[in-house]
């Protein structure tokens, strides 16, 4: 049962991985922006830490160095009890043994305080680092969309170009040239045939018009010519019926 239940989450791990694979290559951009944004994210908590430890840093160096000048003065003062002392001064053995156990205590501070302030610096560094590696981080998954969409666009366009070419061939032209001029000749074709049906095409339209308008015209020049003779006739048979000079009859 345990297997069954094991082979089943699986399957659906490899669904899901394969789900979000091809998510990923429908919006790219968007999952690298998505990773980028996450990373600046990372970036800026980095940040915060960093001026955290920072502050800190600052505030315990600023101690230990008290601690240290306080010790300095310190020591400063036993020598010249113990001078003093050496010299004949019985008061300074009080003030020795006060300045002994003040310089004590200073060291035990100290000591103390150097491993807070080492432990700080070495988280700074350390932030630091990881501040590097994250604005590297940020630079490297700009770099790589930049790369990669591009890649990908170059891929699609690649593809659409071969889907167009496939089962293209010389053959494949020639027979798509044949059958555009056979659609050609079937659309001139019907053309012709109703220009037929209709009374003739255009340019026998045409000629007939032309041959009617020579018809006419040679028509009216008939008419014209049969109205000048009936008007030379009309003009000939008044001249006859006009009298002669001498009294006579023409």
């Amino acid at each position: 049962m345990g297997r069954l239940f094991s082979m089943f989450r699986n399957i659906w791990r490899g669904v899901v991985s394969m789900m979000i694979t091809d998510a990923a290559i429908a919006f790219p951009e968007e999952t690298y922006r998505g990773q980028i944004q996450k990373a600046r994210e990372m970036h800026e908590k980095l940040l915060r830490a960093a001026g955290m430890v920072k502050g800190n840093l600052i505030s315990q160096q600023r101690v230990l160095d008290e601690i240290e000048r306080e010790l300095a003065e310190t020591d400063a003062k036993l020598k010249v009890a113990v001078q003093r002392a050496v010299g004949g001064d019985t008061s300074m053995k009080e003030v020795g043994a006060l300045l002994t156990r003040k310089k004590e205590g200073l060291v035990k501070r100290r000591d103390e305080q150097r491993p807070t302030v080492s432990g700080l610096q070495q988280s700074a560094e350390q932030v630091k680092r990881d501040l590097r590696k994250s604005e590297a981080s940020i630079k490297d998954l700009t770099q790589r969309m930049q790369t990669n969409i591009a890649r990908l666009r170059s891929a699609q366009q690649r593809e659409q170009m071969q889907n167009l070419l496939s089962g293209l061939s010389v053959e494949g032209d020639d027979q798509a040239i044949a059958e555009l001029e056979a659609a050609i000749d079937q659309q001139v074709g019907r053309v012709e045939l109703v220009d037929e049906i209709a009374g003739g095409s255009i340019e026998r339209q045409l000629e007939d018009l032309e041959a009617q308008s020579g018809d006419a015209v040679a028509a009216s020049e008939f008419d014209r010519l049969v109205a000048e003779m009936q008007r030379q006739q009309g003009v000939a048979e008044a001249a006859s019926a006009l009298p002669d000079p001498g009294g006579k009859a023409v």
